[in-house]
């Protein structure tokens, strides 16, 4: 009998692998798995090295789904555990107990895929950690295109054995995809590429899921157009903007931008109406319009800051944040049923052109056979004004929808740059600019702090580092439209702010690390070195301005970060400082990244920080800049 319990204890502790006195649940779940799994110590590298094998390096948690599936389906299979255990030294990682060797892999699949892999992180690596292949989620068999353990881990091992040279060039390819772009040529030329490449060509805008109005790539069209003098990509962004203007993501009948549109035409909106879309997207009509003068853009631009000013503006002067899309269902508000559509069409005579410009559809282009309305054509016809007009009195009978009355700093910062931009229309927009960041100085700020947000009068959370950044943003925008010197002494006093997120060579949010993140607008540490390094330049703050450009410098030139690769070719090419003892600011500078500075000198000096290259007459301004091309 003690024989026999002799044999079943050495036949279990044969069967547990080394992660069997781990303190971590993720490691325990594979415990007892066939497969013979270390915890990432330096006797499983050791073991790797002296054993010549590869690297099976698997990293997930407790709670994670696709890690469930994978320890069921493969790593409790006799297969997958036989070719493990006879070809590699297996790695579990449990990534919550070590964020650091997850977040350095995660990042390198980032770079390599575009975007994070997540959980399961599945690697295979030379002895010396050089990461031959890395991925999420793999089948036990080949499923479709995607390969399965049964078919790579052999594949993998049989190349280690016959041509280990093969096997570590495919490490010096992962290093090459994940090369970062340092050669100015390049780094223009990527833009180009990327711009070209996700471009729809068909409706505007650029391709994904859904339609955002993505102000960050906008502006980045606009910059290589004045930088290249390419009017290849004006034309993007004007057909964009244009079919934007025309399209269900504009509430025609009132103004103001949806968040997004769910087809490629922008055709069907998601009904909300958000602050900081809506500023961004007025701040690039309002910039494009100085170079390309569509009446369209001003039509766009004045309906949207109307509907927002009659909706979103509170008594103490600052705007709401949101509204959202249901009352009480998704487009109630906006939508319209046919018996309202004929009947704003009474007593017009040309209905039938009407309803066609606006794709009416007797069953509705909407839910519940509603319409929403947006336009097919690019010329209107007549009478159009009037239906809109008697479609506005209609819609007063529709229940609006609910408004989130949290006034937030940084969406009221872009807001009040939008304003500046937009004196392009109406030069009465600067003062209502001012009187933004008037507001948010005396409901915002108390006892030396910013608040993120106030809410019924109670303001909640300190400032983050957008709030700042934004802010610093607004700050350098009111300098340059009003030339009033307490802009720039309050933009240093914010900058000091910003530079408080700044720890250990890196930004924070908050007590969070800050993202490049900008799906929904640009990033805070995009926005925080742009403007970090305009205020510089505008004082001439050498030392400042360098260590700004030697952090930005460090990061990654990538289109899904397209507004920081737009502060990247901005350290490339140089920003422009245009002094002045009077500035005209309505000068059009053919050139994207410049700023303008009241000073005592007469004629016009076009400097960088570096120094002053021209002193030209304000006539030889607007030639100076159109003739730099790259």
């Amino acid at each position: 009998m003690r024989k026999i319990i002799l044999i079943f204890l050495f036949t279990f502790a044969f069967a547990l692998n080394h992660l069997a006195n781990s303190n971590s649940e993720y490691l325990l779940e594979h415990a007892s798995n066939p497969v013979e799994w270390y915890p990432w110590n330096k006797e499983a590298f050791e073991k790797a090295k002296k054993e010549n094998r590869l690297i099976f390096v698997s990293i997930g948690y407790s709670t994670c789904h696709w890690c469930h599936v994978m320890l069921k389906e493969s790593f409790t299979d006799k297969k997958v555990a036989k070719i493990l255990n006879k070809y590699y030294v297996s790695i579990k990682v449990d990534k919550e107990q070590n964020p650091g060797i997850d977040r350095y892999y995660q990042e390198m699949a980032k770079k390599l895929y575009g975007h994070y892999i997540g959980w399961p992180l599945n690697i295979i690596m030379t002895p010396e950690k050089q990461v031959i292949y890395i991925t999420g989620y793999i089948p036990k068999n080949d499923i479709f295109s995607k390969k399965g353990l049964l078919t790579l881990l052999p594949y993998f091992a049989k190349e280690w054995q016959k041509n280990p040279k093969k096997v570590i060039e495919l490490n010096l390819k992962l290093q090459q995809k994940q090369k970062k772009l340092k050669n100015t040529s390049n780094l223009l030329e990527y833009t180009q590429k990327e711009l070209i490449k996700n471009f729809d060509f068909t409706y505007g805008g650029f391709k994904g899921l859904h339609k955002f109005p993505e102000y960050n790539k906008f502006k980045l069209l606009l910059d290589i157009y004045l930088l290249k003098k390419n009017k290849k990509f004006l034309k993007m962004l004007d057909l964009t903007l244009s079919n934007i203007a025309r399209s269900g993501m504009i509430d025609q009948i009132e103004g103001g931008f949806f968040r997004y549109t769910v087809y490629d035409d922008f055709s069907i909106p998601h009904f909300e109406k958000m602050l900081y879309s809506n500023a961004l997207m007025i701040n690039i009509y309002s910039q494009t319009y100085k170079y390309f003068q569509n009446p369209l853009y001003k039509t766009t631009v004045l309906n949207a800051i109307n509907w927002f000013e009659k909706y979103f503006k509170s008594k103490d002067g600052l705007f709401y944040a949101a509204s959202s899309a249901d009352s009480p269902n998704e487009g109630d508000y906006f939508v319209f049923s046919k018996e309202e559509i004929f009947k704003a069409l009474k007593n017009i005579p040309n209905k039938k052109e009407i309803l066609d410009y606006i794709n009416f559809d007797e069953d509705g282009n909407f839910e519940e056979n509603k319409n929403h309305i947006y336009f097919k054509f690019t010329k209107a016809p007549k009478n159009l004004d009037k239906f809109l007009k008697n479609l506005k009195k209609i819609r007063k009978n529709h229940k609006f929808p609910f408004i989130d009355k949290k006034e937030i700093l940084s969406w009221n910062t872009m807001m009040a740059s939008a304003y500046f931009r937009a004196s392009v229309f109406d030069k009465r927009y600067i003062l209502k600019g001012e009187k933004l960041i008037e507001s948010i100085y005396k409901n915002l700020y108390k006892n030396g702090n910013f608040y993120h947000y106030k809410i019924k009068n109670i303001l909640s959370q300190q400032a983050n580092l957008e709030d700042y950044a934004y802010l610093l943003r607004a700050l350098i925008d009111a300098y340059e439209y009003t030339f009033n010197k307490k802009y720039l002494k309050k933009a240093d006093l914010i900058a000091k702010y910003i530079w408080k997120f700044y720890k250990n060579g890196k930004f924070y949010f908050d007590e969070f690390p800050a993202t490049l993140n900008e799906k929904s607008y640009p990033s805070a540490v995009s926005i925080a070195i742009a403007s970090l390094l305009d205020l510089y330049s505008l004082n001439n703050d050498f030392s400042n301005y360098e260590k700004t450009k030697s952090i930005l410098e460090k990061m990654p030139a990538d289109f899904e970060y397209a507004m920081l690769l737009d502060d990247k070719l901005k350290i490339k090419y140089n920003t422009f400082i245009i002094k002045n003892k009077n500035p005209n600011i309505n000068l059009i500078i053919y050139y994207p990244f410049y700023l303008f500075k009241k000073t005592n000198s007469k004629n016009y000096q076009i400097c960088t920080i570096y120094s002053c290259l021209k002193t030209l007459k304000e006539k030889e301004v607007e030639k100076f800049f159109k003739t730099l091309k790259y």
